[in-house]
């Protein structure tokens, strides 16, 4: 996959502008997608299964949103992962500092991170480094 894609799923327009700006800097060359919603994601990566070249890596995902939540995204996830040869992993990027959504999250093997908001660069910047060759 020649193409570095990462998604946002987020509900709050100042925290995608942030993650724009932040991503900007951290790596130029990286295609970011933005979703509004969950369901807004799930159905752009529903639309995009045949074309794994339009697929995140690795999606930024907000627990809190109306309508349907990150854990709703999470449950979908699930069965979209199972036909994925590359299954895209997910960093939780939430306002909570419940440890029971800590721990809920570890039931989803999408999930490799949970950075409480607000995110500074560096810990954006150490995921974007699993994944990619960054720039400094």
């Amino acid at each position: 996959m020649s193409t570095k894609w990462i998604a946002l799923v987020d509900d709050d327009s100042i925290q995608r502008f942030i993650f724009k700006e932040t991503f900007t800097k951290l790596d130029p060359g990286l295609e970011v997608l933005f979703f509004n919603g969950s369901n807004e994601g799930l159905a752009y990566l529903n639309q995009n299964l045949g074309h794994p070249d339009k697929l995140p890596r690795v999606i930024f995902l907000d627990i809190f949103m109306p309508v349907a939540d990150g854990w709703h995204f999470l449950e979908h996830l699930k069965a979209i992962n199972q036909v994925l040869v590359n299954p895209i992993d997910v960093c939780i990027v939430s306002t909570s500092i419940d440890s029971r959504d800590r721990d809920k999250a570890t039931n989803y093997k999408a999930v490799k991170h949970f950075l409480t908001k607000p995110v500074n660069s560096d810990d954006y910047k150490k995921v974007l480094v699993e994944y990619f060759s960054i720039s400094n």
